[in-house]
Formats: structure tokens, sequence, C-alpha cells
């Protein structure tokens, strides 16, 4: 895989390799304004991958929120919906 940086504004005259750079050689592209990354074009399989593994993190993060409040739930004897009424009127 190679990491190919190009300046946005010669994207639109270079479209065609650029997406064929992506789709048949696995390469990255980052786009770049005044030196600067601002985005980057990466093909449809690694999109999805990287989508599924913020899903999986999102939700690890809301198991590890709601395991937070039923044990902070059992320690001060309320019951869940207590400790998420609670939560929800101190956010």
């Amino acid at each position: 895989m190679t990491v190919l940086r190009i300046r946005a504004s010669e994207i639109r005259g270079q479209i065609g390799e650029i997406l064929a750079r992506i789709h048949y050689r696995g390469d990255h592209v980052l786009v770049e304004r005044r030196g600067k990354p601002i985005a980057a074009i990466i093909g449809i399989e690694e999109y999805n991958r990287l989508i599924g593994l913020q899903r999986q993190w999102e939700a690890d993060q809301r198991r590890r929120r709601f395991e937070a409040i039923r044990a902070s739930a059992e320690e001060h004897h309320l019951s869940e919906e207590e400790a998420f009424q609670l939560l929800e009127g101190a956010e």
C-alpha cells in the first residue's frame, strides 16, 4: 500500500487515477490544503472495517457505562432505574 498525498486543488483533474489506485492497488490518498492533511480517501472495504470497529468501540463504551451505573447502584442501594434517573439529572 502506498500513501499518495495530493493537494485539494488537484483532485478534480486526477480523480480517475486516484480512484483506480485506491481500488486496484489499495492505496490511500491524503488530501492536503496548504500542506496540511484535511481528508483521506480509502477503499470501501477498509471504510467498512473502520465503521465496524467504531461501532464495536461505541458498544463497548455503552456496556462499560451501564456496568458502572449498575455497580454504583448496588453500592448505594439504589435500583438501576433510580441510578439512571440520577445520572440523567446530572447531565
